[in-house]
């Protein structure tokens, strides 16, 4: 499978740190946003994956000699001039999305399997996506999911007002066939038109994926048990907290 990784954002809510360093390079107990992404896709085993993606923004020009310096996996980086959102990002890359596809946010630490995604490429089974959800307790922060009877998604809304779920959507999203997705984001911002001024999110994965779910695509949900946000300071600082606790914990097991 390919692996992208919307990089673009500036990190408005983690200045003034972004001021000066790339969202995606903010570390977290010594490691970068960027770095905690990638660990989950570089342990799989060889053959996995494709490539990896990158797709960068405001101060980008950091990001590709951090991970060429660390990584050996192939690599494409292309460049979010205007930041109209994730699934303008992504529509950078339309071209390349071939075959299945693995999409990471890297300001979200979870326990998503990311091996049994890898896995379901070689699956005749395999649904037309997977996405992750965990219940939170203010669903108008983050992007939410209806499920149906049967655990698949029938509707995504992001950051709704009104909420009509509780089950967030953590950044991690699966797709049979990148070539689908490319086509639903171009019909998404044929349908609503170019961004305007600074309007940062306007065109969001998660109208794109709806859009292949009214389509006839089925969108499995998986629940994860650990999901931290790293969107704002005080996120960072509780996701810090957390970690260095469970490092703690587990030294504590083994004596």
């Amino acid at each position: 499978m390919k692996v992208i990784l919307p990089v673009a954002g500036r990190g408005e809510r983690l200045r003034p740190v972004t001021d000066s360093v790339p969202k995606a390079l903010v570390e977290v107990d010594g490691v970068p946003l960027l770095g905690h992404a990638l660990a989950p896709v570089m342990a799989l085993p060889a053959g996995a994956v494709e490539e990896i993606i990158l797709v960068v923004g405001h101060l980008g020009d950091a990001i590709e000699p951090w991970y060429r310096q660390r990584y050996r996996l192939p690599l494409h980086v292309a460049h979010q001039a205007e930041l109209n959102g994730q699934a303008g990002a992504i529509a950078q890359v339309a071209d390349r999305l071939t075959g299945p596809l693995l999409i990471l946010f890297c300001d979200t630490l979870h326990d998503a399997d990311i091996g049994a995604l890898a896995r379901l490429g070689h699956s005749p089974d395999a649904p037309d996506g997977v996405l992750h959800v965990k219940p939170v307790d203010d669903p108008r922060r983050f992007g939410v999911a209806v499920l149906d009877w049967e655990g698949y998604v029938k509707q995504l809304v992001e950051k709704p007002r009104n909420p009509i779920s509780d089950l967030g959507v953590v950044g991690v999203y699966w797709i049979k066939d990148g070539a689908r997705l490319a086509r639903a984001i171009t019909a998404l911002i044929e349908r609503d038109g170019p961004t305007h001024g600074e309007h940062y999110g306007e065109h969001y994965l998660a109208d794109a994926l709806q859009l292949m779910i009214d389509d006839g695509a089925r969108f499995e949900a998986r629940r994860v048990s650990r999901w931290l946000d790293c969107g704002t300071l005080q996120d960072l600082q509780n996701c810090e907290r957390e970690l260095i606790a469970e490092r703690e914990a587990s030294a504590r097991s083994v004596l």
